[in-house]
């Protein structure tokens, strides 16, 4: 075969695979090498954060996180917490942080009780905002870290988590499922072009 077809049997399988990379209606692979991604579903709908850079001139409208030590000895006990936007629609907003200023965790495993999850749909900071949140000890929930690697800096993981707006005895509730994250200790901000 001459190497002017093996070019354009390669060139479009490039640029397949780079649509499919930044298509936000596909859920991100399960990986556990610092991607740096992070996506779920939402009542079986795909949610993967992606932000136009320049609102609110926010810069880190997409994604930003804080995965630091908790003190200066060593890389454990992990303080964790994430925000990521989607603006499409109503825009829609998933938020993960220690449930206390004590809320650290030592080692991979279900971490769920020891952190506030919130979704929230609406513009931020306005009556209308819906908010959806875990409340401990209620449903299945699980927040499993999978992956922490104090050397190379990695931590990830998968969850699953039924998160109620108002009182626990309204039915109004949504369902987080296939949620995965590869993300690298320190700061991390973005947002898209």
């Amino acid at each position: 075969m001459k190497l002017s077809n093996w070019i354009l049997i390669v060139v479009p399988a490039i640029s397949v695979a780079s649509c499919q990379k930044s298509n936000p209606s596909v859920l991100p692979p399960i990986t556990q090498t610092g991607e740096n991604t992070f996506g779920l579903k939402v009542n079986g709908k795909v949610w993967v954060p992606h932000f136009t850079c320049g609102y609110f001139s926010n810069p880190c409208a997409e994604l930003t996180y804080s995965i630091l030590a908790a003190d200066s000895i060593g890389w454990t006990p992990i303080w964790f917490s994430l925000i990521a936007g989607n603006d499409a629609g109503d825009h829609s907003y998933f938020q993960i942080g220690p449930f206390s200023d004590s809320s650290f965790f030592h080692q991979p495993g279900n971490i769920a009780d020891s952190l506030n999850i919130t979704f929230s749909v609406g513009p931020p900071f306005v009556s209308n905002e819906l908010a959806y949140q875990k409340y401990p000890g209620i449903g299945n929930n699980n927040f499993e870290v999978t992956k922490l690697d104090t050397i190379n800096k990695i931590i990830s993981g998968t969850f699953s988590l039924t998160l109620y707006n108002g009182n626990l005895n309204s039915y109004d509730s949504v369902n987080i499922t296939d949620g995965r994250f590869d993300l690298r200790f320190g700061d991390y901000c973005h947002c898209s072009q």
